[in-house]
């Protein structure tokens, strides 16, 4: 049997601006509900208001890693993408975003980084 190891985040060095931008960034448990929670809200959004239906779910491997990809017809797809999955794969999905747009003000980054999990 191995002995647990404390190891601090790999991000915990980073000011917060850069780690909200970091690609080493690790979510923790604000992170995980706040992803949890946006993406029961814009799931339901998404099919009340666009009418989003979801088909081929069964087709998605049971763990990652797997890339999923859109035509990229608006910024709606990194949305439309996360609702496609199911809830447990949620937090494990990392949405790249455009960099000047999604993460040109703190705001933007904070709700970037703890709704959508998103890398620029």
């Amino acid at each position: 049997m191995t002995q647990w190891q404390y190891q601090p985040a790999q991000d915990n060095d980073l000011p917060p601006r850069q780690k909200l931008m970091s690609v080493r960034r690790e979510p923790g448990l604000p992170t995980l509900l706040c992803n949890q929670a946006w993406g029961v809200v814009s799931a339901t959004l998404l099919k009340l208001l666009h009418r989003l239906n979801v088909t081929g779910r069964e087709n998605l491997p049971p763990r990652g890693p797997f890339v999923m990809a859109a035509n990229h017809c608006s910024h709606l797809d990194a949305l439309c993408l996360a609702a496609a999955l199911p809830m447990r794969l949620r937090h494990e999905a990392f949405p790249m975003a455009a960099g000047d747009t999604f993460f040109d003000t703190p705001a933007h980054a904070a709700m970037a980084a703890l709704l959508l999990n998103a890398v620029p």
